[in-house]
């Protein structure tokens, strides 16, 4: 909600660039939650899984405030993990690859603290849709299982060697479920007890990008 505000009070004094960026991700999912009905198992992450990063930004550099800018982009993203696993109707399914193609949309401030380091930070929100998604390299026809919205908090850094050239490192926390499967109330008419899951959920994305921009 903060950022519509400070694009509406510093859009008199700012300036407009845009830029072009591309990439390469080192993405997993942070697991996903069990509930039974006497344990959670909590998250942990899978095994990587690489791809590539590619759109464009534009960005509002604030005249009076030097230090601050406000940056928005459009980007296609590959994330995935490997190794990734769900319960449903009780019994335990893994996925080999689970490859899923995003375009992502981060609201960014964008902070430059030291005036005579070329060094700058990012951080943000970002919203997601998933135009794409394989399993095991074919494509997944059945999405009950799956969300194709993605939200992200996102944190980066960038190191500029020009006015134009510029390499960013940023990491994007997911704050969405990619996988969902709940069973309450199949487990509760099952009478259900022991280990048997009757929730499965989570598996946020997370992913690590590193890559390089021009401004134009």
């Amino acid at each position: 909600f903060t950022l519509p505000l400070m694009l509406c009070a510093v859009a008199l004094h700012a300036q407009l660039k845009f830029g072009a960026k591309a990439g390469l991700n080192v993405s997993s999912l942070w697991g996903v939650t069990e509930r039974a009905t006497n344990y959670i198992d909590m998250p942990s992450p899978y095994p990587v899984l690489a791809g590539l990063l590619i759109g464009g930004y534009v960005r509002y550099d604030v005249s009076s405030v030097s230090w601050l800018g406000v940056q928005a982009e459009l980007m296609f993203s590959m994330q995935g993990a490997r190794n990734v696993h769900y319960w449903q109707l009780g019994e335990k399914h893994t996925i080999g690859a689970l490859r899923q193609n995003y375009v992502i949309l981060p609201l960014l401030l964008h902070f430059k603290p030291f005036s005579k380091t070329p060094l700058s930070f990012v951080l943000g929100e970002q919203v997601g849709w998933c135009v794409g998604r394989y399993v095991d390299g074919t494509n997944a026809t059945d999405g009950s299982i799956f969300n194709n919205y993605g939200g992200a908090f996102v944190l980066g850094t960038q190191y500029a060697f020009s006015e134009h050239l510029a390499v960013d490192l940023r990491l994007t926390n997911g704050n969405t479920p990619t996988l969902e499967v709940d069973e309450t109330d199949l487990a509760i008419v099952e009478q259900a007890k022991g280990s048997y899951v009757y929730k499965s959920y989570g598996a946020e994305n997370l992913v690590l990008q590193l890559s390089v921009s021009w401004t134009f």
